[in-house]
């Protein structure tokens, strides 16, 4: 706590030497700093008149009962970090008076083995439970409103949005979850594999980070986003396919992947965030399809093993740095493609391909197989009706009335050409 107030009179100091301060405001936060009151190995603060939140555990005692009053007051909350860190920890009961769970209250509690959620819980804050190895068992009291623990799947999950909000080594994600929130398995160290069900349309940021034993994982077709940072440090991950109903590979989605070799990038994908893959030290190929646009800073920075890229003259955005400290890599370009200046400005060996040969594509032949049939005016349908989801190229040969959309009118100008109405598409 001195500590704390010690720091903060420094910022203070420092800042008024600059700028004028309004030291009313300062001292007020100063004063907040010190409204943490110390009852044995807690220290709370009161949020009202009968009210108080546990900011601190100091203790070391390996099963704790959370106290439902603290010096006459009602505990109702459990504040960010409370008990983070406390690794000889092995059981926690939470009392009936508490409706808060704040960020991280659990984090890093290495030996906590299992937890249950009293229905008097109404909000958990993220990664409640992240770096907690040992927890094998999440359970939620089912007369809880707002959350659930259903299909016994050792896991949090928001009832109302079907998020799974924190998990642990055992979890089973039901098929009735549609996503995965930030955080959720965050330095959840154990987690070897899991399976995402096909329910699932969104990971959150960070949702896998630092899960370092974590070797493999199917992202469902189902699955639309794939946040920030969403397998960060994912150290023992070999290998992913990323579904081609993924159109964004977000800000730093697969660094620090060190294990991963090989990588699938499907052609729904338009952007590459920054730092996407950096730090990828294993990876040694790797090719670009020809939907990407933009590549952002740093994406593939750091990844030592990289040896050869195949960029497409379809992107035309790249940041800086994209390919730093990628010493031996050379990349695949096509002539007075933006990919080319880029190499010649920033030094990197290149070499000039050929464009492939456009194949024969039939147009109205959605599904690929050479002849036009009905199926493929009912896999426009479907995907106009959002289930099912079609690549770019799928588009393309669907947009059959040449508009640029593909709509219902493009699967009618199909089946009126199969009734022979139509002479050609």
């Amino acid at each position: 706590m001195r500590k704390t107030i010690s720091l903060l009179l420094t910022l203070i100091i420092i800042i008024s030497a600059f700028s004028s301060l309004n030291l009313t405001a300062a001292a007020e936060e100063i004063d907040a700093v010190q409204t943490g009151k110390i009852s044995g190995d807690y220290e709370y603060t009161v949020l009202s008149d009968d009210a108080a939140e546990i900011i601190d555990y100091s203790g070391s005692d390996t099963v704790i009962a959370v106290p439902s009053t603290i010096d006459g007051y009602k505990v109702t909350s459990i504040g960010h970090s409370a008990f983070a860190y406390c690794e000889s920890l092995t059981s926690i009961t939470i009392p009936d008076s508490v409706t808060s769970i704040g960020d991280w209250v659990f984090s890093s509690c290495y030996s906590l083995t299992s937890i249950t959620i009293p229905d008097s819980v109404t909000s958990i804050g993220c990664g409640v439970f992240s770096g907690c190895d040992e927890l094998n068992s999440i359970v939620v009291d089912q007369n809880n409103t707002v959350y659930d623990s259903r299909n016994n799947c050792n896991a949090i999950i928001e009832t109302d949005t079907n998020t799974l909000i924190s998990g642990c080594k055992n979890t089973v994600i039901p098929d009735s979850v549609t996503s995965i929130g930030d955080s959720a398995f965050s330095w959840c160290h154990s987690l070897t594999s899991i399976t995402i069900p096909d329910s699932v349309t969104s990971i959150g940021e960070g949702a896998f980070s630092w899960c370092y034993s974590l070797t493999s994982i199917t992202i469902p077709d189902s699955v639309t986003s794939i946040g920030h940072s969403a397998f960060y440090d994912c150290a023992s991950l070999t290998s992913i396919t990323i579904p081609d109903s993924v159109t964004s590979i977000e800000d730093s989605a697969f660094s620090s992947c060190e294990s991963l070799t090989s990588i699938t990038i499907p052609d729904s994908v338009t952007s590459i965030g920054a730092r996407a893959f950096a730090y990828c030290e294993s990876l040694t190929s790797i090719t670009i399809p020809g939907s990407v646009t933009n590549i952002g800073y740093g994406a593939f920075s750091d990844c030592e093993s990289l040896t050869s890229i195949t960029i497409p003259d379809s992107v035309t955005s790249m940041g800086t740095e994209v390919f730093s400290w990628c010493d031996n890599l050379t990349m695949y370009v096509y002539e007075d493609s933006y990919a080319k200046k880029y190499a010649i400005y920033n030094d990197i060996d290149y070499i000039v391909i050929e464009k492939p040969i456009e194949p024969d594509v039939k147009l109205g032949d959605v599904d690929g197989d050479n002849i036009i049939t009905i199926l493929d005016a009912t896999m426009i349908q479907r995907a106009l009706a959002k289930l099912t989801t079609l690549n770019q190229s799928q588009e393309s040969v669907a947009d059959t009335d040449g508009d640029g959309n593909m709509t219902i009118l493009d699967a009618t100008r199909i089946q009126r050409f199969l009734a022979k109405l139509v002479d050609t598409l």
